[in-house]
């Protein structure tokens, strides 16, 4: 499968682990609602934690006004399939296939994980 969304290694919480950024899947899953309010609620209702699941940066997005602060949320691999999945539309469906996909593979490059990990997660994913 083609790589849908860059996936980079990020400290949440005290480990660094593949993660994405919330904007982006909420781009590609073609969410109407604004991004802001659709973060918020996912964080909410699904009960997602701050440097458990996602962590918060502060970033200057410039406009005709000179700039604005906005959020970005850097989502763990799991929280990321779970947004996908809760979007309950085709391209979420895509998109979950690809998180899994792309953290098998991830996983299967770490020289130091244990080949029954590996095992477990491809058997948790059918």
């Amino acid at each position: 499968m083609q790589d849908l969304i860059q996936i980079t290694k990020y400290e949440i919480g005290t480990q660094e682990i593949n993660s994405a950024n919330a904007r982006d899947i909420h781009k590609g899953l073609g969410v109407k609602t604004r991004f802001d309010m659709w973060i918020d609620r996912a964080i909410k209702k699904y009960d997602f934690r701050e440097n458990v699941d996602y962590v918060v940066m502060l970033k200057t997005v410039h406009n005709s006004k000179g700039g604005r602060k906005a959020k970005d949320y850097i989502v763990t691999m799991d929280m990321a399939k779970e947004l996908s999945m809760l979007e309950n539309n085709e391209q979420g469906k895509v998109w979950r296939k690809h998180f899994i996909q792309a953290e098998k593979k991830l996983i299967g490059q770490n020289q130091n994980i244990q080949p029954f990990m590996v095992q477990l997660l491809e058997t948790n994913q059918e």
